[in-house]
């Protein structure tokens, strides 16, 4: 019991450090590049994070496979970040700035294992991903983000 109320209070703490100045994407722009600048600076953080954790976050992976409570602490960290960023994108919507119509919960989860899963495979998994920088998978990343929001890159 013990060991696993430690293992609990690390990876509480990584993900706070995870969250930190991020805790909100701000939807208080009113241009196209003023949400494209915080969407890409939310996703530079998570996975300049995501790689300065990734054994903690490898661990958090394992222990969940095995251990229900894990599991849900796992399952309860990634209903707050899709939450989190389908307030965003549902603001956003009510200002006119992305695409309406489309479920922000849906479209949030999607984008959010999208990153995550991304992120493991580079920071953990080590396979042909961990060949590029956090730059180049941010910019990938960025690009899924606004062609799915509708803010198309522009050249």
């Amino acid at each position: 019991e013990d060991r696993s109320e430690l293992l609990a209070a690390v990876l509480e703490q990584v993900e706070q450090e995870m969250r930190g100045r991020n805790r909100t994407l701000r939807t208080d722009g009113d241009t196209v590049e003023e949400v494209k600048g915080s969407i890409s600076h939310a996703n530079r953080f998570y996975l300049e994070s995501f790689r300065k954790n990734a054994k903690e976050m490898a661990l958090m992976e394992q222990v969940a496979l095995s251990d229900p409570a894990f599991h849900r602490q796992r399952q309860e960290r990634a209903t707050r970040f899709v939450k989190r960023n389908a307030g965003m994108i549902r603001t956003l919507q009510d200002k006119g700035i992305v695409r309406a119509g489309e479920d922000p919960e849906m479209l949030s989860a999607a984008l959010s294992v999208m990153v995550s899963r991304l992120a493991y495979n580079a920071f953990v998994e080590g396979n042909f991903l961990s060949e590029y920088t956090v730059e180049q998978l941010a910019e990938t990343v960025d690009e899924v983000w606004f062609r799915t929001l509708g803010l198309e890159k522009v050249e």
